[in-house]
């Protein structure tokens, strides 16, 4: 009746293992001031409760990412992706790194060239509608934020807003 998925917050940062939440990886290769990384991210598969069964989308994206550190509080990304279908996708994305006392911000500005397959996947769900739509950029803004608690406890949130292209979000089901 009910999907629900229950994703362990841990973090680590290691010299070629790394984990962020809700991504995770290797480094590949690292120079003073850019990386190139081996990714898997979590996507979370937001549809009607009533289709929730039948897809169970929640799975990880693999990819690549090439990150540039301006300093030690901004990186600027761009990252390379598919889900297991071999629907691709591109990332360019810009974040930050504040801390206030026991407060972690994290702003990100990303843009997202998303393919055909992958916009008819996940906005118009053409293995249920038979819609498919086109490709698209979409661009998304967002703030997460940690509070220190004690020890290794943090409290986690995070709030943004993200702006569809128009084949995503005139797909019926949108």
């Amino acid at each position: 009746d009910n999907v629900t998925s229950f994703v362990p917050m841990m973090f680590y940062q290691g010299e070629t293992f790394f984990l962020r939440g809700t991504e995770g990886g290797a480094h590949l290769y690292q120079q003073k001031d850019w990386q190139i990384n081996a990714i898997a991210r979590m996507r979370f598969f937001d549809i009607p409760a009533e289709f929730q069964n039948q897809v169970q989308g929640d799975t990880f994206d693999l990819g690549v990412q090439w990150r540039k550190n301006f300093s030690d509080s901004n990186n600027f990304d761009v990252e390379l992706f598919s889900d297991f279908e071999g629907n691709p996708y591109g990332n360019l994305s810009s974040s930050w790194y504040f801390q206030h006392n026991s407060w972690e911000f994290m702003p990100r500005i990303t843009a997202r060239y998303k393919s055909a397959g992958f916009n008819s996947r996940y906005f118009s769900l053409e293995e249920l509608t038979g819609q498919r739509i086109g490709a698209g950029v979409e661009l998304n803004a967002n703030i997460e934020t940690r509070y220190h608690v004690d020890s290794n406890f943090y409290l986690l949130a995070s709030l943004g807003a993200t702006a569809l292209d128009d084949n995503a979000y005139n797909a019926d089901i949108v």
